[in-house]
């Protein structure tokens, strides 16, 4: 028996992404799903085909599948806008869950500096002690800041009077430099980059 044409097509979609994937994970760096953006388009053409040729007498059953699959994920999506960029699968507990697992581009390069800045003016709050994870000017959306000590500044932390925000890939940092605040439970996160505290000693 000859090598078929539909034989071909199948070995085409699987073969190249599954040696790109295997490829992927013997390297050293990890900087997020983007590696992996390459293997998508055979996997949709895959699953075009079988659902259109190979399983076309069950057509009304992945119809209804899906239908209910769009209709997560424009759920999904409506329940994470503006914060796209810190998206994470529902099956993980969401967004708000990220942080758990991935950081850095996964989750957060700085997007909510904007929005932290919006916060602070609406909560009459003078100045932040902040570490923040982006490229963006700190002085162009905060009136006032000041940096925040690690776990080897004890002295520092004791003296903290203020209100205090952190970007998720330092306090989930290896180094785990900010471990002390990790302790704490945050005031608010500013979308699911940013976390937040009250550290005013008046209010403990």
């Amino acid at each position: 028996m000859g090598y078929r044409s539909a034989d071909f097509t199948y070995t085409l979609l699987l073969v190249p992404p599954l040696i790109y994937f295997l490829i992927s994970c013997t390297s050293k760096i990890n900087l997020g799903v983007r590696h992996l953006l390459p293997i998508y388009p055979f996997l949709f053409l895959l699953i075009g085909n079988l659902v259109t040729v190979r399983l076309k007498r069950h057509q009304w059953a992945w119809r209804t599948i899906l239908v209910a699959f769009l209709s997560v994920y424009f759920v999904s999506a409506a329940i994470t806008y503006p914060h796209y960029l810190s998206y994470f699968s529902e099956i993980v507990g969401g967004p708000k869950n990220g942080a758990r697992y991935l950081t850095d581009s996964n989750l957060d390069w700085g997007q909510e500096l904007k929005r932290l800045g919006e916060f602070t003016r609406q909560q009459d709050i003078p100045f932040l002690y902040i570490t923040y994870f982006g490229q963006a000017p700190m002085e162009q959306y905060l009136d006032d800041f000041r940096y925040l000590p690690t776990i080897a500044e004890p002295e520092k932390i004791a003296a903290l009077d203020g209100w205090a925000a952190i970007s998720a890939t330092a306090l989930f940092s290896e180094d785990r430099a900010y471990d002390w605040l990790r302790q704490r439970t945050p005031t608010t996160k500013i979308g699911y980059a940013i976390f937040v505290y009250d550290l005013r000693k008046e209010v403990e």
